[in-house]
């Protein structure tokens, strides 16, 4: 078995032996909070938003989109935004 520990192995070590890291004794517990954190850092578009996204990917298919990019439409906002 190799006794040299890498970089990230020698940070972690020296981060438990400081008591920022602790062991963890409720995994599952500690896997449902990862679970829910997760899920709700998961954001869905709306049924509106899925709509207009679909519109949007029709307009551009078919070549009668306003903008070729998304900084087109950025700018064209900023300019409104302007006057």
């Amino acid at each position: 078995m190799n006794d040299q520990l890498n970089r990230e192995e020698r940070e972690i070590l020296e981060k438990f032996n400081e008591g920022e890291l602790h062991p963890i004794t409720d995994v599952e517990g500690e896997m449902t909070t990862a679970r829910q954190a997760a899920r709700s850092a998961l954001k869905v578009p709306n049924a509106e938003t899925r709509r207009a996204m679909a519109e949007s990917e029709e307009m551009m298919r078919q070549g009668t989109a306003r903008f070729a990019s998304a900084e087109e439409l950025f700018a064209e906002f900023e300019r409104a935004d302007d006057q």
